[in-house]
């Protein structure tokens, strides 16, 4: 329960574009790092020109 409460707190967190900019250079968007992640590829990721949609829209 201490683990849940503690991924609850980050609930509400909303990351600013540079920082998602700088994961985006780390870990690219639509590439995985497991052997299993390489049979899928989800929908989102096939269209990873997509501008990020704030949450709510």
């Amino acid at each position: 329960m201490e683990q849940f409460d503690g991924l609850l707190t980050g609930l509400n967190t909303v990351l600013s574009g540079g920082v998602l900019d700088q994961i985006d250079q780390l870990a690219p968007p639509g590439v995985g790092v497991g052997s299993l992640d390489q049979a899928y590829v989800s929908p989102s990721a096939e269209r990873s020109g997509l501008p990020r949609c704030p949450i709510g829209d």
